[in-house]
Formats: C-alpha cells, structure tokens, sequence
C-alpha cells in the first residue's frame, strides 16, 4: 500500500479544485471492461518477452539516428523526400521554365546532381576523403546514397558527409539568391566547423534519461519564425508519454504568458493531446488534469489555440528537451541564447 500512496500523492493537481472521478487506468479511455481485466491479468500472470522490434533499426536510422544538428536531420530528411526546390521540381510544379542546373548549366538539376555530381559540389568532395567513393555512386535517391555509405563507412563518416551535404547545398544557395560564388575550401570549413561545436556542446552520449525522469523542452517563435523564447525543465516522470507532452505544452503556455508574447498557437506533435485539448474525444485518466490546465489558459488567453504538426515540425523542442539534463532547475531564455541553443535554433538552411 506505501507504493500505492506514493503514486497518488504524486499525481499533480490543478490550481482550481476538481470532483474526485473513478478511472481505470490500464484502458486508454480509463473504462473497465471484464476483456481489459482479462488482458491485464495474463500480463501480471505471464511476463512478457523483449518484442524483436526493439532491436529493430528502420531504414531512416541512418538520418535521425545520427548525432548532428536537428536541423541538418530535417535538411537530410527533405532531401531524402525529394522534398529540396532543386531546379527539376520547381519545373515539374511548373514554376520555372526548365529543369538545368543554374551553376554548371550542363545538367537538369535534380537532388542527387546538386549535391554529388553538380561540378561546384565535385570541388567540395574533391577536398575530402570521401571523393573516390562519391564519385563512384550510382545516380539514385538520397536515402538509398546514405543506406550504401552506411554499410561502407563509419559513423562519424556518414554523419559528415551528411553535413558536407548541408553546407554544399548552404553554398549554393548564397550563390542563386546572393550572387555570391563561395570557394569550396569554405563550405568544407563550414561543415567541419559545425559538426565539431556540436560534438563539443551536445549532451554526452552516454548521459541517459532516468527512468523516474522526463525533460520537456519549449521553442517560442514569432511570426516570422524566429525564435524568440525557449526553455527546459528536468521533471519527475509521471503517467506517460502523453501526459509528460501535455505537461510540455502547459510549460510553454507558461513561458509565454510570462514574456507577454500573446497571443500564441500551441504546436504539439503528440495527436492525441491536441485531440483531447480540442475535445474531439473523452478521457478520464490522470492526463486529466493537464488538459484541463491547457484548456483554461487557452480559453484565457484571447485568439489562442493548439493544433497538430508533424514530429520533423516539432524536433528542435525535442532536442531542446533532451539538454534540459544540464540543468538541475527550470531554465527560460528570452531573446537572448547560449551557444548551445543557438545551434539549436539557427533557422538558416
């Protein structure tokens, strides 16, 4: 019964007295049913074994599972996608009026030709030690080009290349919309300069979240997009996934009405929490409480709402979260950001 009293006394309340309610916890609707029962029964029975899926690695591993800037993973990601403006899909939506290349005009300039065979990306590889095994690649996608060095190389390796392949598409970019004709030495000094800061400043590899722990992270921008408010807190775990997301999202309403940057639309990437919020469905259990803590602010807050976005929208405040380690307190920056933020953050692709 102490265990049972520790968790009780360990369930958050809200500010504003609320009615006791009965709920049953193992249903995700909080209602018993004898099949439920009869499920939660075998489990206490019979222990469950490791599903082999744990150490199942998808196929797009090999970009989120690497440890290099958040928005260098969604840059991958995108490209990945085919989802880059590269000439070729600006002119299959029929938005220019040819496919070429606009550096080297010699080729139609799809994902694979401007980051690996584009003659201003062949003087960027040339400099590295990765040349002879680029230059052999077969014309293919992104992620398939990522999946063959995986196999072939460390790592580190690939986690550089992918970076090389930020600061080519970077330098092409300042070139198409600056004028601007970058020497390549600059963009692999760039890339280098980058992965390395962000070894140095990332949480150590092996500096794991406890069990017993949760770290919620908030990223505040403004109308533009730039960011101008963050923060971290290091939380006790309480309920699950969900509750801790909708803890998170109570934290950010909480940064935003102390900076006074009124009023805000609430992006959660956890569906349910946004379903639950708008009231498209019932629940009883203890994320309760963190709803309801959600819909008073917002229902306070004039013209503010929440709404749901995709996890590669949301991944700074991930990244965010996971640095909250650092710090024993809840910490928020206004305007002002560390450097180790500040490589979070920088939006510029």
């Amino acid at each position: 019964m102490k265990d049972e009293a520790t968790t009780i006394l360990s369930i958050p309340l809200l500010k504003s007295p609320q009615s006791d309610q009965l709920i049953w916890h193992y249903d995700k609707h909080c209602n018993y049913s004898v099949k439920n029962g009869y499920q939660i029964a075998l489990k206490l029975k019979f222990s469950e074994t490791a599903s082999s899926s744990d150490n199942f690695k998808t196929h797009w591993d090999v970009i989120w599972a690497k440890e290099i800037p958040e928005k260098i993973k969604v840059f991958m990601w995108r490209a990945a996608q085919n989802l880059l403006p590269t000439a070729h899909n600006l002119w299959q939506r029929k938005t220019i009026k040819e496919p070429v290349c606009w550096r080297c005009q010699k080729e139609n300039e799809d994902i694979f030709h401007a980051l690996m065979r584009c003659k201003h990306a062949d003087k960027v590889w040339k400099l590295t030690n990765y040349y002879q095994h680029i230059k052999c690649l077969a014309r293919q996608n992104m992620l398939s080009v990522l999946q063959e060095l995986a196999t072939n190389r460390r790592k580190e390796d690939v986690e550089m290349i992918i970076v090389l392949c930020w600061s080519i598409w970077y330098s092409r970019n300042i070139l198409i919309f600056k004028g601007k004709r970058e020497d390549p030495h600059l963009s692999v000094v760039r890339a280098i300069g980058i992965l390395d800061s962000y070894r140095r400043v990332k949480t150590p590899a092996d500096q794991t979240i406890p069990r017993d722990q949760s770290c919620l992270g908030v990223i505040i921008r403004d109308y533009g997009g730039k960011a101008v408010a963050a923060a971290v807190q290091k939380v006790s775990f309480r309920g699950d996934v969900a509750f801790m997301e909708a803890a998170a999202v109570n934290l950010g309403i909480q940064v935003a009405q102390n900076a006074k940057l009124l009023p805000i639309i609430v992006e959660s990437d956890f569906k349910e929490v946004v379903d639950l919020t708008r009231n498209r469905k019932g629940c009883l259990s203890e994320i309760f409480w963190q709803i309801s803590a959600i819909q008073a602010s917002l229902k306070s807050l004039n013209q503010s709402q929440i709404q749901h976005v995709s996890r590669a929208c949301n991944i700074i405040a991930h990244a965010l979260a996971h640095l909250a380690l650092n710090y024993d307190n809840l910490v928020v920056w206004v305007e002002t950001f560390p450097a180790e933020i500040l490589l979070l953050i920088s939006d510029s692709f």
